[in-house]
C-alpha cells in the first residue's frame, strides 16, 4: 500500500510563504516555495486539501448544540445553552451602542469599553435607555432574561424525588410511584429565595430570548 501523503502548511508572514512536508510529487521535506509558485503547485490537490482542513477544524473546534428539544438537555447543557444565548443578546446590545457612538477605534471600544468585566449588562441597559435604542418593555424582558441567566450560571439545581400514591391493589395495599423533578433555587427581586421547576425556568428563558431576538 502506498504511504499516505501528509502536507503541513505553516504560514510564516504576510506574503503567505509556506513550508510544507510531503511525498516525492509534492516536494522535499523543508523545501520553501515562494508565494508566487506554491498555489500552482498545489492546485490539483485543492479539493482534497479543503476536505482535510474542514475535517481538522471540525475535530478541534468546540461542538455546537445538536439537540433540538429543551427536555433533552442535561444540567451542564442547560447551563451552557442559557449562557451562550445570553452572550448573543449582549453582542446585539453592544452593536447598538457602537452604532450610536461611532467610535474611531471601534475594535478597541468593543474589546475594552464594552467588556462585560468593565461594563455589566445593567450599565449597558442604562446607556441604551438614554440613547433611545430600546424601549422600556424590551428592557424589562432583557433584565428578566439576565436574571434567569444568573440563576442557571450560579444557583444550585437539585433533583427532587416525588413519591405518589398511584393506585391500590385488590386487597387495599397502596401502590407507589416515584419520579424526579429538577428544582432550582432563585432569589426574587424582593430578596426572597424560592424553588422553581428548572425545566419551566428554562422554558421561560427560551420564550424571552425568542421575543428579544425578534426586536433587537
Amino acid at each position: 500500500a502506498r504511504p499516505k501523503r501528509r502536507i503541513e502548511f505553516r504560514f510564516l508572514d504576510s506574503h503567505y510563504d509556506s513550508w510544507f512536508i510531503g511525498g516525492p510529487k509534492v516536494g522535499k521535506e523543508g523545501e520553501k516555495l515562494s508565494h508566487q509558485f506554491w498555489p500552482l503547485y498545489f492546485l490539483p490537490l485543492l479539493p482534497k486539501l479543503y476536505l482535510m482542513v474542514k475535517e481538522i477544524i471540525g475535530k478541534n473546534k468546540l461542538k455546537g448544540m445538536s439537540k433540538r428539544s429543551l427536555k433533552n438537555f442535561n444540567l451542564e447543557e442547560a447551563r451552557g445553552w442559557v449562557i451562550g444565548r445570553s452572550i448573543q443578546i449582549e453582542y446585539r446590545l453592544n452593536a447598538k451602542i457602537v452604532e450610536f457612538f461611532k467610535p474611531v477605534e471601534k475594535r478597541a471600544f468593543e474589546k475594552i469599553m464594552l467588556n462585560s468585566s468593565i461594563l455589566d449588562m445593567g450599565s449597558k441597559l442604562k446607556i441604551l435607555k438614554n440613547i433611545g435604542a430600546i424601549d422600556t418593555k424590551t428592557m424589562d424582558k432583557i433584565r428578566k432574561l439576565n436574571a434567569i441567566r444568573n440563576g442557571f450560571a450560579h444557583a444550585e439545581i437539585n433533583e427532587h424525588i416525588i413519591i405518589e400514591i398511584v393506585g391500590e391493589t385488590d386487597d387495599g395495599a397502596k401502590l407507589l410511584g416515584a419520579h424526579g423533578e429538577p428544582k432550582i433555587e432563585v432569589m426574587k427581586s424582593d430578596g426572597v429565595i424560592e424553588m422553581k421547576d428548572a425545566y419551566e425556568y428554562l422554558l421561560e428563558f427560551w420564550t424571552l430570548n425568542t421575543a428579544i431576538r425578534e426586536i433587537i
